[in-house]
Parts: C-alpha cells; sequence; structure tokens
C-alpha cells in the first residue's frame, strides 16, 4: 500500500519535494500538495503586473532547477517548449513574473493532475498513533470567499469553509522561509518513550547549580584538535 505523504505548500520546495517522491520513488507514494492561495509558485506571481516586473537579484543559471533549463520553458505560457519555433530569449536576470510562468511549466512536466489541491489552508498538524503506527492528523479547511483553482486540482475541489481532517504517514512542512512558524503540536509519546522524553527534558533544563560544569564544557568545546581557541558551527 502506497504511503500518503502531504506537503505543505507549492512554491518551489514543495514543488521540487513532490516531484522527488513521484519520479524517484514510482508507485511508492501517495502524494497531496495543499496550497493556500489560487496558484502555485509562493511568492512568485503568474500573472504581469508592474509589481511582477521586479527582475531576480540572482542570474536565469542560479533561478532554475537543474532538469528543466530556461530555454526549454515558454515562458508566456507558462509550459515546456513543444516546437521549435524562435521565442524571445529570456533575460539574464528574469522578471518575477517569468518564474512564476517558469514553476508553472516545471510543475506540468513533472506533476499529475490530482497531486496539487489549491485554495486549501492546513489549520493543525498534530503526530497521532492510529493502526499501529505513527501517523499525521492534518486539520485543514478550504480557503473563505469561494476561492478557486486556476491550475490543477482535485477533481470534485470544494469552496465551503468547513474544517476537514485528514490521515498521512508523512508530512513536509514547505510554506516558505519567510513565512511565521507555527510550532507543532508533539504532545503526543508512546508509553515506552516516557521515560526518554522525561532524560531529554531533564537534558534541555539543566540544575542551575552545575553553571560552572556547563563553562567548564563551553571551554573544552572552544578548543580545536590543535588546541587553538576556535569552533566550528555546522549548517
Amino acid at each position: 500500500m502506497k504511503k500518503k505523504v502531504l506537503i505543505v505548500g507549492a512554491g518551489p520546495s514543495g514543488l521540487v519535494a513532490a516531484k522527488t517522491l513521484l519520479h524517484t520513488y514510482p508507485n511508492t507514494f501517495d502524494v497531496s500538495i495543499f496550497e493556500r492561495k489560487d496558484h502555485i509558485g509562493g511568492l512568485w506571481p503568474v500573472d504581469r503586473s508592474d509589481d511582477s516586473d521586479m527582475p531576480t537579484n540572482l542570474s536565469r543559471y542560479t533561478v532554475a532547477f537543474s532538469d528543466l533549463a530556461w530555454e526549454s520553458v515558454n515562458v508566456q505560457k507558462g509550459e515546456v517548449r513543444t516546437s521549435s519555433v524562435k521565442l524571445k530569449p529570456v533575460p539574464m536576470f528574469p522578471k518575477a513574473w517569468m518564474v512564476g510562468r517558469y514553476l508553472q511549466a516545471y510543475t506540468r512536466k513533472n506533476i499529475p493532475e490530482g497531486v496539487i489541491h489549491l485554495g486549501r489552508i492546513v489549520r493543525s498538524a498534530e503526530k497521532t498513533y492510529r493502526n499501529g503506527g505513527e501517523m499525521w492528523i492534518v486539520g485543514w479547511q478550504n480557503a473563505g470567499g469561494g476561492q478557486g483553482p486556476t491550475m490543477q486540482t482535485a477533481s470534485g475541489f470544494r469552496t465551503d469553509d468547513e474544517p476537514h481532517t485528514d490521515f498521512f504517514d508523512y508530512l513536509i512542512v514547505a510554506s516558505g522561509f519567510f513565512s511565521s512558524p507555527s510550532p507543532l503540536n508533539l504532545d503526543v509519546w508512546p508509553k515506552d518513550e516516557e521515560d526518554s522524553r522525561s532524560k531529554l527534558d531533564s537534558d534541555l533544563d539543566p540544575d542551575p547549580s552545575s553553571e560552572s560544569s556547563s563553562e567548564s564544557d563551553e571551554d573544552a568545546l572552544m578548543q580545536d584538535a590543535d588546541g587553538a581557541s576556535g569552533y566550528a558551527i555546522g549548517l
């Protein structure tokens, strides 16, 4: 049976995550993307306007995926080129709407219809235990005001704003670097992990009386293999 995966956000990272799961592991995952807007692309607009004419601060060689060259995209239609008709070349620093159309082409090329659900807002996500394994129970609702899709959507898309819940085996939050984080509720722990959780809590909340010991440990970490002062941070 396929594992159900929910990806929150249909921006670049969400689209790549879906494409990777569907193409690298075929017939393994049942993937759904929930996007609160009425179009894919995240921060990148798909419609031309004064604001969308702003160019990127990186060149087209960086603002691209390795498996889809700008030369292969018809940015006017937001699709992969199907003919040899010569098109106006994309500037070295593409405009914002061009990036949006590029993402449209990437989506149409790699993600089947029915995977992306537009106008869906995720309200909650909580880890639970069901049928002998870990799962995520996700609360969501359709965007208010009858906001509907402009690209892909599952058949039977609803415009009501009633709350809904679904269960997923895996959850990928790809809602954007500039979004405000919302902590997930992870209060559900199996009995055999309660002792481990208590130990973890005690490790994260050390005894104030051990301050001198902590300072000694920190001093030790500040010494590298050669005895020189300094430390490295892993990203």
